[in-house]
């Protein structure tokens, strides 16, 4: 799995300030930073999870695409294989 360098403090407040900009309009109150902190963990999380089944779905895909190549040159008849489960959510 893809991992990026963990943010500097500025960059992690100057995130949890625009988290807390984009949804406290929609909370309809004040957020308090550990609220910002929390969104910008999920949103973290949830990108993650997206990236982790993309990456999952390229890996299928190219072995189904290395078995049809492998049958078309064999001659044998190529039936794909069911698409692997969705891992689960990566801890951080």
């Amino acid at each position: 799995m893809l991992t990026s360098p963990e943010p500097s403090i500025a960059t992690q407040e100057e995130l949890i300030d625009r988290a807390i900009a984009i949804f406290e309009p929609r909370a309809g109150r004040p957020l308090t930073r550990e609220e910002g902190r929390q969104a910008v963990a999920n949103l973290t999380g949830f990108f993650r999870t997206l990236m982790a089944i993309r990456r999952r779905h390229e890996i299928a895909d190219a072995r189904l695409a290395t078995e049809a190549q492998e049958a078309d040159a064999t001659g044998r008849s190529h039936r794909p294989r069911r698409l692997p489960k969705t891992p689960p959510e990566p801890t951080s």
